[in-house]
């Protein structure tokens, strides 16, 4: 299941330098001087202890409309401006700047599907100034305040609050959809290359006898690329479909905080943090490994040696079909352990050595995945992708290399015994490295 990406707000009002790290143009910020607003302060968005961007917040004259200018960049850079209101029920109204960019984005998206019920009233105003926005949210405000439910004095507190009830909205409805996105993108990606590999493995023959192992193989690999880049296409067209035409349907069941009265959500901006801006080479740190254990020792030691194990079953099983069968032999191992892995990594989100450490230290594989970043989780895509091209290349390859064999073929020289035995140690060495770094973030949970 995706983890809720992990926003974190920052009062950043004492740093000389969040003016800076904004961007924000200098007429950007004087029109809410000139519209009679007074300065709160500035809200750091950070992920993970990482810089997203710094938002000048202020408040006007009537004590219940905040002002947030944000610089984003979505499909351009720009200065963007949101309005927010309170209401005495929970109500939040927002009105948020529309450049262009937002009707297409995720979140615009997910905002759409809100159910009224959640009590935030969302709307994205063309208007092209900030005096032109702050007109549209007020003529909002009247229509939607009454005399038993006003809008509420507002501060930083209250504008932080906001926005965290707006994460309790967008994480589960943004999380349902994701699974959506994946399962039907994998599915697709997935069958457009076992379709293809079956495709090849039946064409090869037909071809090997008419035009030559040569001619052979390089149809089963035109065959092998052109079936998962059709799957590829394939699963992004279904991620689309969802993402704009699927979307009340895919977050329908999605389970969210209940809304509720004013009183009680401003106690979500009762906790805020004051600090500085990172310096922009700051890396967002790793989220913690938190495993439910009485001896964590022992469960580090076994992940260690599955770690290691793991490591050392595909260089073994290439020496053994090496020995065997020739380099068709280590060539059909190499292709199966690259196509495994893709496979696994498309499916299950982690790689093939995962399965052996599953086996002997499930705590720890699985605390590993649900720790994991949803933003890093999906640059996984490209490489998955690219391990199971490769490895069903390797294996149309392969197959060619053991169609052509003869039994009297020599076994293989005691140098390519050396060389894969070489292999094995550089694997394990980095195995074990990996799981020193991996161990330095769990952290036990009693």
């Amino acid at each position: 299941m995706r983890q809720a990406t992990e926003l974190e707000y920052v009062d950043v009002s004492d740093d000389p330098s969040a003016r800076e790290a904004s961007r924000l143009s200098s007429e950007a910020l004087a029109a809410p001087r000139a519209l009679g607003f007074t300065e709160l302060g500035w809200i750091m968005t950070a992920r993970n202890g990482a810089l997203v961007f710094v938002s000048h917040v202020s408040i006007g004259a009537d004590g219940v409309t905040v002002l947030a200018l944000t610089h984003v960049d979505f499909t351009a850079p720009a200065d963007m401006a949101v309005a927010k209101t309170l209401l005495e029920d929970g109500t939040i109204v927002s009105t948020e700047q529309s450049k262009g960019a937002e009707p297409t984005s995720i979140v615009g998206v997910t905002r759409r599907a809100a159910d009224p019920a959640h009590r935030y009233r969302y709307h994205a105003s063309r208007a092209g100034d900030v005096a032109g926005l702050i007109a549209e949210h007020e003529a909002r405000i009247a229509s939607l305040a009454t005399a038993d439910n006003p809008p509420v004095p507002l501060d930083m507190r209250a504008y932080v609050a906001m926005r965290r009830r707006w994460r309790e909205i967008a994480d589960p409805d943004d999380a349902a959809r994701f699974v959506w996105c994946m399962r039907a993108r994998d599915a697709a990606t997935l069958g457009g290359l076992v379709a293809a590999l079956i495709a090849a493995w039946n064409v090869h023959p037909l071809v090997l006898a008419r035009h030559g192992a040569e001619t052979a193989a390089v149809a089963a690999v035109a065959i092998v690329v052109l079936g998962a880049l059709a799957g590829a296409a394939l699963g992004s067209a279904l991620v689309s479909t969802i993402l704009f035409v699927w979307a009340r349907v895919a977050t329908r069941a999605a389970a969210l905080a209940p809304a509720r009265p004013a009183r009680e959500l401003l106690a979500l901006g009762d906790r805020i943090e004051r600090g500085r801006v990172p310096s922009a080479d700051v890396e967002a740190r790793p989220r913690p490994i938190r495993v439910a254990t009485s001896d964590l020792d022992a469960l580090l030691r076994a992940d260690r040696a599955a770690t290691v194990g793991a490591s050392l079953l595909f260089p073994l099983l290439g020496l053994a079909l090496n020995v065997a069968l020739g380099v068709g032999g280590a060539l059909a191992a190499f292709g199966v352990w690259l196509a495994a892995d893709g496979a696994l990594l498309l499916t299950k989100g982690h790689p093939a050595r995962d399965l052996v450490r599953r086996a002997i230290a499930p705590a720890i594989v699985d605390a590993e995945i649900a720790a994991e970043d949803d933003e890093a989780r999906s640059l996984l895509l490209p490489l998955a992708l690219l391990r199971c091209l490769l490895g069903a290349i390797v294996l149309a390859v392969a197959r060619a290399f053991l169609v052509g064999r003869s039994p009297a073929d020599p076994s293989p020289h005691q140098d390519v015994v050396v060389l894969w035995l070489a292999f094995a140690a550089v694997m394990t060495t980095r195995a074990w490295l990996a799981a020193r770094k991996r161990h330095r973030r769990v952290v036990c949970v009693e």
